[in-house]
């Protein structure tokens, strides 16, 4: 860790064998958050400056973020300026497919699925099922609120 850096987020990936982390630099003033990675060979032969930085044309600002999941191979980032989500593969690094909404209150990840929620109207709250691999739509419903 270089001394202008402060690590927000620390992740293993197996497949790779490295070690994933998101950072700010101290003096960046749009506090863009970064993501770096490093081979645990690098690690264990005390080269950390051998590192790759990843999705580095990503433009991730303060209020973004990054999550990872290793059970679908995905990175999932959101930008609140666009309001774009974007996934991204875990071992490619290379963009998935996207989706952008001003109306997406939440993302929820499970096994092969993404589960988007929408804000709520006067009546109902709009959900749908997004395929983790391609983004296509398997489901849309609007689940009903009691009242």
């Amino acid at each position: 860790n270089h001394p202008n850096e402060c690590v927000q987020s620390l992740f293993y990936n197996r497949k790779k064998k490295s070690i994933l982390y998101v950072y700010l630099k101290r003096d960046d003033p749009h506090c863009r958050l970064r993501i770096s990675s490093i081979s645990l060979r690098n690690l264990r032969l005390r080269r950390p400056t051998n590192r790759l930085q990843i999705l580095s044309k990503e433009i991730l600002h303060c209020g973004s973020f990054v999550e990872f999941d290793p059970n679908n191979e995905i990175i999932l980032t959101f930008s609140p300026t666009k309001r774009v989500f974007k996934v991204w593969d875990l071992l490619t690094y290379k963009l998935r497919f996207y989706f952008s909404s001003e109306e997406v209150e939440e993302v929820k990840i499970s096994q092969g699925l993404l589960l988007v929620i929408y804000k709520r109207k006067k009546s109902h709250v709009s959900l749908r099922v997004l395929c983790v691999f391609t983004g296509k739509v398997l489901r849309s419903l609007n689940h009903m609120l009691r009242r």
